[in-house]
C-alpha cells in the first residue's frame, strides 16, 4: 500500500466546524496515561523496532517473533515531537504462525516532526477493551486526533467519544465514532478537523455498550460570532431509530432565554454526532443538552425559553414526537406582569416519528411582556 493510500485509508475528513456534561463510558485517556508498553505477550515478543528512511519517507518497522502457538498479533506504533506530545499513533496486525517471525511496517504520517517513537504489543489475553493509544497534532488549520482501542473481550462495535479542549480547558467540540474490533484485534480511530486551531489538549472516551438505553455521552460548547455552538454525543443500544436532541441556553439568572433541537439517525450499538447553534451567544451563561423524550401517545412540549431581545420578545420550544408522525401545533402565549394576555401566536408543524422540531415566536413592544407560555396541540 503506497503512502498516499494509507492516509485515505486511515482518517475521516471532516469538513463541519465542531462546537460539559457527564460522560457516560468505562475507559479514558489522555496522550500521557499510556502507562505500559508490554514488548512480551506470552510466547510472543517484539525483538526490536527502528526507523528508516524508505522513499524519502520515515517508516517504522518492528521485529516480533512467536515462539507459541499460530495467532494474531497486534503492534501498536506511537510518534513523538520535540515538545515529547504524541503527534500520532496507529495500530498494526497480521497472522503469525508458530515459530514464525514477521516485520511490521508503518509508514510515519508526520516523520519530518517525529523526533521519537514507541512501539509495543497489544495483549489480547486480557479480559477488557481498553485505549491503548491517543494522539493529536495542528497540521495547518486542522486538528488530526489518532487512536487504537485494545479488544480481549466480545467481538462486536466499540465507541470512541472524542473530546477537545481549549488553553482554558473548556470542553469546545465533540465527535463520536463507531468501529467493529473482533475479540483479540485492534481498532484505529482517526479524524481531520478541518478549519480547527482552538483545541489545545484531547480527551478520548470508550463507551460502554452493554446497557439497553440511549445516553448522551458528552456535550461540548463555543462562542462563534454572535452564536453558540453545541455539539453532543449519544450513544444509542436501542434499536436503529431517529433520535432527538435538544438544547437550551440560561443567562447569568438561570434563566431559559433560548431553544433548538436537532436529529439525526443512530444505528444500534453505535454514536451520533449532533451540532446545534444557539441565538444570543453573548447573554448565554450556560447550556445543558437533553435527549428527546419518547411519550408513548402523541408528542410532549420540551426546553420553553424566552427571551427580551432589545424590544421583541422572542420565544422558543421544543416538541418531541412519540411513535407516529403527526402534525403538532404550539400555541404561545404573551402576558404581563398581571397576567393579562398580550399577544398569542401558533404554528403547526409537521413532525416526524422519534424526532424533535423548534418552534420560534417573535413579539412586538416585548417591553410589557413578562412572561411567554407554551401549549401543545395535535393541529387539525
Amino acid at each position: 500500500m503506497s503512502f498516499s493510500s494509507v492516509i485515505l485509508s486511515f482518517f475521516l475528513y471532516v469538513s463541519m466546524a465542531f462546537s460539559g456534561g457527564e460522560v457516560a463510558s468505562f475507559a479514558s485517556a489522555d496522550v500521557n496515561e499510556v502507562a505500559e508498553f508490554p514488548v512480551v505477550s506470552g510466547e510472543v515478543q517484539l525483538i526490536n523496532h527502528e526507523v528508516k528512511e524508505k522513499d524519502g519517507k520515515k517508516v517504522v518497522e518492528a521485529q516480533v517473533t512467536n515462539a507459541g502457538e499460530s495467532r494474531k498479533v497486534s503492534v501498536i506504533i506511537i510518534g513523538y515531537d520535540k515538545e515529547n506530545q504524541a503527534i500520532e499513533t496507529r495500530g498494526l496486525n497480521t497472522f503469525m504462525g508458530s515459530g514464525k517471525k514477521t516485520t511490521f511496517t508503518y509508514p510515519l504520517l508526520y516523520g519530518s516532526q517525529v523526533v521519537e517513537t514507541k512501539a509495543f504489543l497489544a495483549d489480547p489475553t486480557k479480559e477488557d477493551v481498553k485505549i491503548a493509544s491517543l494522539a493529536y497534532k495542528q497540521d495547518g488549520d486542522s486538528m488530526v486526533i489518532t487512536a487504537v482501542v485494545e479488544n480481549g473481550i466480545e467481538s462486536g462495535k466499540y465507541g470512541i467519544a472524542l473530546i477537545g479542549y481549549d488553553e482554558s480547558g473548556k470542553a469546545i467540540l465533540t465527535k463520536g465514532f463507531n468501529e467493529f474490533i473482533s475479540k483479540g484485534d485492534i481498532g484505529n480511530f482517526g479524524v481531520k478537523i478541518k478549519d480547527e486551531t482552538s483545541v489545545k489538549s484531547v480527551v478520548a472516551k470508550l463507551i460502554d455498550v452493554s446497557h439497553e438505553n440511549v445516553k448522551l455521552v458528552s456535550q461540548a460548547d463555543r462562542k462563534v460570532g454572535n452564536q453558540i455552538q453545541v455539539s453532543a454525543v449519544v450513544e444509542n443500544i436501542s434499536p436503529s431509530r431517529n433520535i432527538g436532541l435538544y438544547a437550551v441556553g440560561y443567562d447569568v439568572a438561570g434563566n431559559p432565554i433560548v431553544t433548538r433541537s436537532a436529529n439525526n439517525f443512530v444505528p444500534k450499538q453505535e454514536l451520533g454526532s449532533y451540532t446545534i447553534p444557539l441565538r444570543y451567544g453573548e447573554n448565554v451563561a450556560s447550556i445543558n443538552v437533553f435527549i428527546s423524550e419518547l411519550p408513548k401517545n402523541g408528542a410532549s412540549l420540551n426546553g420553553q425559553a424566552f427571551y427580551l431581545n432589545g424590544t421583541i420578545m422572542e420565544a422558543s420550544a421544543v416538541v418531541s414526537n412519540g411513535e407516529k408522525s403527526d402534525k403538532y401545533e404550539v400555541i404561545a402565549t404573551a402576558v404581563n406582569a398581571e397576567g393579562k394576555v398580550i399577544e398569542s401566536q401558533k404554528k403547526d408543524k409537521f413532525v416526524s416519528k422519534h424526532d424533535a422540531s423548534t418552534y420560534e415566536f417573535s413579539f412586538e413592544n416585548g417591553g410589557g411582556i413578562k412572561e411567554v407560555k407554551f401549549e401543545l396541540k395535535k393541529a387539525k
